[in-house]
């Protein structure tokens, strides 16, 4: 049963069901995926008697059966690729960044620029497939046809190439159309303009893609000439995070349908869930828990509530990260108080379920004076310079800042000691990634843990001014890094610092030849105001709310 519909499993019990209703809904559903299947000359059909080609694997058909939110009825025709032997054929494809997304959205806004959604439909079937398959006809064929040998010409759904030959078929249209990889994300297609002015882009993920241009609509229409566009709109859903406004006003992107039906999915299964004001109790270690271990189900529903609030941290709920990485290590071997953490932060997400990140490409606004540590190593780092990738479009358009917020919490592990890293990067004002990880070794100060922070830091700033050029958006200023360890701070750009702590010789030199080479800028902001500081530890109430609020309602004020 699905929305209070009875969903069969084979075509005969979809007809039986449509008898007894006293409608044709699963019929139309079959036979709307056969004419599609038909449309795109999925099989081939071998004459009555005919044998299949001796080369030629056989694969059986299933009909999957759906329902939809709007109670429309659902038919997909698969096939079962996972008795064919498809060890010589690539089954790999990518799909695009969600930092991707929100790199193009935040050039959307900067440059003025339209976007459009589309999905297109039997995406699949457009691509032919390599795999020789032949399979037998079954009733959703017609009653005539039953038994009948076919040949599988298109990538059907359910082999392993289907995916890899769609994703090469469509980079061919693109292709065609004069779109170019990006080289940071091959998901993210550029194009230069014919005026000149700056480029149009275009990112795929699966049948999903999303238009990022000056005239959007023309780059549709000659896609639409190509495949089946359901429904082209600007983005109101794309990839599960809901839009509200335009690039034109204000813009902002939010999880709150997706929260709402993993909500309505959860709570069917274990009952209403309390209301939490934040993610984590105040200081909580849950490595130190001892209670029971959860049973089989129990440790089934632990690890679909980790994959949902994996997804929910990937879309764009950054508060949520601390808590989701530090339950994600128990994910073998749970307890019942690991899943009582769990229950809380779907509980907060339920109090909470419509905050936004908004897209805001301006230059953040400090509301204190910024203390700029200047370096000067022209004797020590004199070699020091950021790499350029000779394959970078020309920059087309105003720059945009970058900001990078980094803390630790020294030993926060009780277990192994290991501290935890917190990042978050922001272009322009707008949040687009954000890290919450264990450091990969035991280190023996907080010095020390600050410093391995800070080096990711920089690591992470050389990977965003990539992405960001690599987009033909010009990177001039050095990315500006903040973080509340003075001495941290001060060796990372003072030029008469001596290293006296052997152990952080590596993150020691990264950090200053990234400054000396202009991709960071070091600069030193109390604890109480570093976003950073919600991805290390769990904090009160009244510190979380003062960060995660700043971050996601409308457009965030950088402090």
């Amino acid at each position: 049963m699905k929305f209070g519909v009875e969903v069969p499993r084979t075509v005969k019990e979809a007809l039986v069901l449509d008898k007894n209703n006293g409608n044709n809904k699963w019929a139309e559903a079959i036979q709307k995926e056969m004419q599609g299947l038909h449309d795109h000359k999925t099989f081939r059909f071998l004459a009555p008697g005919e044998a299949a080609p001796k080369e030629y694997q056989f694969a059986p058909l299933h009909m999957v059966f759906d329902v939809k939110t709007d109670l429309r009825r659902k038919a997909r025709l698969v096939i079962g690729g996972h008795v064919v032997d498809s060890s010589e054929h690539s089954g790999y494809s990518s799909v695009v960044k969600m930092t991707s997304i929100r790199l193009l959205n935040i050039i959307a806004k900067a440059q003025g620029l339209e976007c459009l959604a589309g999905d297109v439909g039997n995406a699949y079937l457009n691509a032919s497939t390599r795999e020789k398959i032949y399979t037998r006809c079954g009733l959703e064929f017609g009653p005539e046809m039953v038994g009948r040998i076919a040949t599988v010409e298109k990538s059907l759904y359910g082999l392993k190439s289907s995916g890899n030959r769609w994703h090469a078929h469509f980079a061919n249209t693109l292709y065609s159309m004069g779109f170019m990889p990006t080289r940071y994300d091959p998901d993210v297609w550029y194009k230069l303009r014919e005026d000149g002015s700056g480029y149009d882009y275009i990112s795929t993920y699966v049948d999903d893609f999303m238009i990022t241009a000056k005239d959007a609509w023309s780059y549709m229409a000659h896609l639409q000439s190509i495949y089946t566009i359901k429904q082209p709109a600007n983005p109101e859903v794309y990839l599960g995070a809901l839009y509200t406004g335009s690039p034109t006003g204000d813009w902002t992107i939010s999880c709150q349908r997706y929260i709402k039906e993993g909500l309505t999915r959860i709570e069917r299964m274990v009952g209403t869930l309390r209301e939490e004001k934040t993610p984590a109790v105040t200081g909580d270690h849950p490595e130190q828990d001892e209670s029971l271990l959860l049973d089989n189900e129990q440790h089934r529903l632990y690890q679909q509530l980790i994959g949902m609030g994996q997804w929910l941290v990937t879309l764009g709920r950054p508060d949520i990260c601390l808590s989701m990485s530090s339950l994600s290590r128990f994910l073998c071997c749970p307890r019942e108080g690991h899943l009582k953490r769990l229950f809380r932060v779907w509980g907060y997400l339920k109090k909470f379920p419509n905050k936004s990140i908004g897209i805001c490409a301006e230059d953040p606004i400090y509301e204190q004076p910024l203390t700029e540590f200047k370096a000067d190593f022209e004797d020590q780092y004199r070699y020091a310079k950021e790499e350029m990738d000779p394959g970078f479009p020309v920059p087309k358009g105003e720059s945009l800042a970058t900001t990078i917020f980094v803390d630790s919490d020294h030993a926060h592990d009780t277990v192994t000691r290991r501290s935890i890293t917190g990042i978050l990067v922001v272009v322009g004002s707008t949040p687009v990634s954000w890290m919450s990880k264990r450091q990969g070794a035991v280190a023996t100060s907080t010095y020390s843990a600050e410093f391995c922070a800070m080096r990711t830091a920089a690591e992470e700033a050389i990977s965003i001014r990539y992405m960001l050029r690599s987009l033909g958006v010009p990177v001039v200023e050095p990315t500006k890094v903040f973080g509340d360890n003075l001495g941290v701070i001060q060796n990372a750009s003072c030029q008469d610092a001596i290293l006296q702590k052997k152990h952080v010789a590596i993150a020691f030199h990264r950090v200053r030849e990234c400054v000396a080479a202009k991709i960071i800028a070091p600069y030193h902001i109390e604890g109480k105001d570093n976003f950073a500081d919600i991805f290390t530890k769990p904090v009160d109430g009244t510190s979380f709310k003062y960060h995660a609020w700043d971050l996601l309602w409308k457009t965030p004020t950088t402090r």
